[in-house]
């Protein structure tokens, strides 16, 4: 039976390594302070070379970061979502219209001065980045039939709602720039920002068109209203038609830090803006940055998510979901839909749209059975009489007053007997009190019932809707039966239950589903802190270790060795740094081989001489193409996704919006709908990027998504064996003196310390390659795939008069038939030499892990063997005061109790610690010969160039 002290819940084991992080570096920063006085110039050098160890590591501690993206159209709920989360009313939620591009990042707030409780960075886009957009804009306006393309309807009268777009992006411009809309139209783009209020509100001076430099501004403030208020002018998008000078247009990214529980270990909640209008660069802010998240919140009303045949398409497109499974992101732990906007339900046919038992029977004692129920002869006596008596008092009181009133008897009654009436009144007027408290709380109820049972569909739902999608796009029956977590929430019945009001429907603050998203959050994370914490902690006891060192230098109470026992010792330790170089570079062959093996796009390995090999039997190109050239033609359609109706599928889209597609490149275009329709979204592009990974995803999750997780633990088993098996040997070596090897013996801890550093050095540049991978299977690729359409759609653009849109139509078909398969294999080809030279730059890194002459593990190493090599070599007698530690005994007493303080409360700590899972390592069968030492030409290049690092 498992001991109930261990931690194998992982909150609990958390938590209690993070305390132990806390204390140790609490612990660490009192070192220096006892160091101060020593005077050893070599000391001196380990000892600010150890401090700079420590500062880099609270500094990663602090500067790491778990990006949750949250997303959603104006109007969905997310802004209430986020105040909420934040337990702060920061986010503005007053717009009707959010048009700003800028992404708002909330991040939690280190600073402890009272002035600066709350804090912001805004970022200004520089002056390169206004320029394309201003350039983008006039190309809007130099478009003579841009009024075309605006109207969502084919039929309606589009001259009114033409310039939509560019009205809109003219006010926006004139409200940052000061100047009126003819100087807009009519300026060139430098010119606007030359003549306008850029600079000014940038605070710098004039810049060349080429300076693609952003600048920022930090704001603070002691309290929430006063930071809003602050904030308001560079985050919220205020009226346009405002005569005062208006900052947010022209901010790229706003980072606002606050002291919220939620974001406390990392999580830094991201708002990503809404696509509001037309241009295409508004849009790219917002993808860029999504490939930077780790994860996702995807708001969506419950009108939306609620409608079964449309769930997932109403929430993903395709080429959403071809991205999520490509970063392996399409799960519980990764993304998550939150429903908006529960408490929006109408139960006035509550029987109907949910026909449960109690919804229907409790209906019924409410508000009575319908009048064709009622009549029915198949409902006894008992059931009728009892509906009929939980009927309000107030038709009980009706029914008796008519009475009354057609008897005389009655009448004299009641003058007879007024005492008796007075009290028969007392009683009816309680039981109409006691019955309305009960239809309240029975119609409260019945909210409740109905939201619950409401919200148990749009799960059931959205997740059968989920998971189709997660069928469709991968290859793997483990990824595929893994779906995005569903939490039905109500952001606005949050926030009157946390200030002490009630809301209809909701019993509890648990019932509004926002503690729930909460707990998503920090459950997801959970499995990141940990791995960040184990990696500090080795850190955290590399660096006691040293001071563990400094403070063994009691060379009286050594033994007295031989001269010839002294030359094998420092035999040895010569030795020692030879043989670990020698270990530790087999160990990067083993992961090189392993990384540059992986074949994430087709059976070739990612070695020089294969990459531009065509393919042998394999058709991933073929699938592709075939999947563009369809893609293609599903462009003309209006609605060619799977949930439109069989009419509107095939209904032709409008020329002049086919013709604003083009004229983005293909790129994202929202059409601006009548009143009350839905805005229509067309991303050509992305369907090529789509078509793109239709032939391809399979291998990329493969190697990216289920091998890679194995790859990085085999990478901790080959350097923990590597370190046993070395320490065995040189244990085991009865060459060496008996005194070296207990004291290598007593100090193997430290050593094992070490190379457990090391591996998460290396696991933690694997990561990084394996995000830089990601991004480039998205943004690379796009980049690519957009640059080779760009000439069928400038060919597209230039057709004119009738038959436009067969034209035009006809000029990309034939530019895809032309460039399609050759552009797919370029893509495919120059994806693998990127990865490639990340994989190589992962191998330069891990030999930098282990030779940098400040931080580096080798020298670490080397160190550690040096000071026992010392101590044993030292004839019994202590160094003169010049050559010595310099480390007297009070000092050495400080520096021990410390020590001990640390290790109590860790051994403390990590006795509750559950046993490590066994370890796993790569073996012969791992190794493929067929890659050799893949960088050793370029290995040499790079050690010419760093000529203080070697083999």
């Amino acid at each position: 039976m498992a001991d109930a002290s261990i931690l194998t819940n992982i909150g609990d084991r958390v938590r209690v390594k993070e305390k132990a992080r806390e204390s140790g570096l609490g612990i660490l920063q009192e070192i220096p302070k006892i160091l101060q006085h020593i005077s050893n110039s070599s000391h001196k050098q380990d000892v600010r070379d150890w401090e700079i160890n420590l500062l880099n590591l609270k500094r990663t501690s602090l500067s790491r970061e778990i990006l949750v993206g949250v997303q959603g159209e104006t109007g969905l709920g997310k802004s209430s979502l986020l105040n909420e989360l934040l337990r702060s009313e920061i986010v503005p939620t007053s717009q009707v219209e959010a048009c700003t591009a800028a992404v708002c990042i909330y991040g939690y707030n280190h600073e402890t001065g009272e002035n600066k409780r709350y804090r912001a960075k805004i970022t200004f886009k520089s002056w390169a980045t206004v320029e394309t957009e201003l350039t983008g804009l006039k190309e809007e306006l130099a478009e003579s039939d841009n009024q075309r393309e605006a109207q969502d309807d084919d039929d309606a009268d589009q001259s009114e709602s033409c310039s939509y777009y560019s009205k809109r992006n003219i006010d926006m411009v004139c409200a940052w720039s000061g100047l009126d809309e003819e100087d807009i139209r009519s300026l060139s783009p430098i010119e606007i920002m030359q003549k306008g209020n850029f600079n000014k509100i940038r605070n710098r001076g004039l810049r060349l068109p080429t300076d693609d430099k952003t600048c920022s501004r930090t704001i603070s403030a002691p309290n929430a209203n006063k930071f809003k208020k602050m904030l308001r002018p560079f985050a919220e998008s205020m009226d346009l038609n405002s005569h005062r000078t208006q900052y947010w247009p022209l901010v790229e990214q706003v980072e606002v830090y606050l002291k919220a529980p939620i974001l406390r270990h990392g999580v830094k909640l991201v708002d990503l803006p809404g696509t509001q209008d037309a241009l295409s660069f508004r849009a790219e802010v917002a993808e860029t940055f999504q490939d930077r998240l780790a994860k996702q919140i995807v708001v969506s009303p419950a009108s939306r998510a609620g409608d079964n045949k449309a769930a997932v398409d109403l929430i993903f497109t395709e080429n959403d979901l071809m991205k999520f499974h490509l970063d392996n992101t399409f799960k519980t732990d990764s993304l998550c839909v939150a429903i908006t906007k529960i408490d929006d339900i109408d139960t006035r046919d509550a029987a109907d749209e949910f026909p449960t038992k109690e919804i229907i029977e409790l209906q019924h004692r409410l508000r009575g059975v319908p009048p064709e129920e009622s009549e029915d002869d198949e409902f006894d006596t008992e059931t009728e009489t009892e509906d009929y008596t939980r009927v309000s008092v107030k038709k009980k009181g009706d029914k008796r007053k008519h009475t009354s009133g057609c008897s005389s008897d009655a009448k004299r009654q009641k003058s007879d007997s007024y005492e008796d009436d007075e009290s028969m009144t007392t009683r009816l007027v309680e039981a109409q009190l006691e019955d309305g408290q009960a239809t309240k709380e029975g119609e409260f109820h019945l909210k409740y019932l109905c939201i619950q049972e409401r919200n148990r569909q749009m799960v059931q739902n959205v997740g059968e809707s989920l998971l189709k999608a997660a069928k469709n796009h991968s290859s793997s029956q483990a990824i595929a039966s893994s779906i995005p977590a569903v939490i039905p929430l109500s952001s606005h019945a949050y926030n009157k239950m946390k200030n002490g009001k009630s809301k209809t429907g909701f019993p509890t603050l648990e019932s509004t589903g926002i503690p729930a998203l909460g707990n998503w959050l920090t459950d997801t994370s959970l499995p990141i802190r940990e791995a960040w914490v184990d990696s500090d902690l080795h850190h955290i006891q590399v660096l006691f270790d040293a001071v563990h060192g400094w403070t063994q230098d009691d060379f009286n109470t050594l033994p007295v060795l031989t001269t010839d026992e002294k030359k094998k010792i420092r035999q040895a330790v010569r030795e020692v740094g030879d043989d670990l170089k020698e270990i530790i570079k087999k160990v990067r062959i083993k992961i090189q081989r392993q990384l540059i093996t992986m074949k994430p796009l087709r059976k070739k390995n990612l070695v020089k001489t294969y990459i531009k090999i065509h393919e042998n039997g394999e058709n991933q190109l073929e699938r592709s193409y075939g999947n563009l050239k369809h893609a293609v033609k599903t462009w003309e359609r209006k609605s060619p996704r799977g949930h439109a109706s069989s009419a509107g599928k095939h209904e032709k889209v409008h020329w002049g919006t086919y013709k604003a597609s083009i004229r983005r490149h293909g790129g994202l275009y929202r059409t601006v709908p009548k009143k009350g329709a839905v805005r229509r979204t067309f991303n050509w592009m992305a369907d090529v990027h789509t078509s793109f990974w239709r032939g391809h995803h399979e291998k990329w999750q493969t190697a990216f998504s289920r091998n890679f997780p194995t790859l990085k633990d085999k990478v901790r088993g080959t350097i923990h064996l590597a370190f046993d098996q070395w320490i065995r040997v040189l244990l085991d070596n009865e060459e060496l003196p008996v005194p070296f090897r207990d004291m290598v013996k007593k100090n193997s801890y430290k050593m094992e310390n070490v190379f457990l550093f090391f591996s998460d050095k290396i696991v933690a540049s694997m990561d990084n390659l394996r995000a830089k991978a990601l991004r480039m299977s998205k943004v690379d690729v796009l980049n690519t795939l957009t640059k080779e359409m760009r000439p069928g759609f400038e060919a597209a653009l230039s057709k004119k008069g009738k038959g436009i849109m067969k034209q035009q139509s006809a000029e990309i078909s034939e530019h895809v038939e032309n460039i399609g398969l050759g552009m797919f294999e370029m893509v495919r080809d120059d994806l693998e030499v990127k990865l490639r030279e990340e994989v190589h730059q992962v191998m330069l890194a891990t030999r930098r892990y282990w030779q940098d002459p400040k931080e580096g593990c080798g020298v670490i190493m080397q160190k550690e063997f040096k000071r026992i090599s010392t101590r044993l070599c030292a004839n019994g007698a202590k160094k003169n005061d010049d050559e010595g530690t310099d480390i007297n005994e009070e000092t050495e007493k400080k520096l021990v109790e410390l020590i001990n303080v640390w290790q109590k409360e860790w051994q403390q700590a990590e006795a509750r610690l559950p046993q490590a899972a066994p370890l796993i390592a790569f073996d012969d069968n791992d190794d493929d010969d067929d890659a050799g030492n893949e960088f050793a030409k370029e290995d040499e290049i790079a050690l010419k160039v760093e000529p203080g690092e070697s083999e």
